[in-house]
């Protein structure tokens, strides 16, 4: 299972992840830029940062 962080917040569901590679991210219609990626230690989840190259928003994402 795949959450979105938004500003703290636990928003919608996503698609599942496919280890070693980037989930597909959509804003302003246009696909994001995985940024970022911190990778899974121990018991914490992997982290995926995305940035929206026309409108500058950011997301991160867990990834279990």
């Amino acid at each position: 299972m795949t959450l979105v962080l938004l500003h703290g917040m636990t928003a919608v569901e996503q698609p599942r992840y496919e280890p070693g590679h980037p989930i597909a991210r959509f804003c302003c219609g246009e696909l994001m830029k995985l940024v970022k990626t911190i990778p899974r230690i121990g018991s914490y989840p992997e982290l995926q940062t995305y940035r929206c190259e026309q409108c500058h928003n950011v997301e991160t994402i867990e990834v279990k």
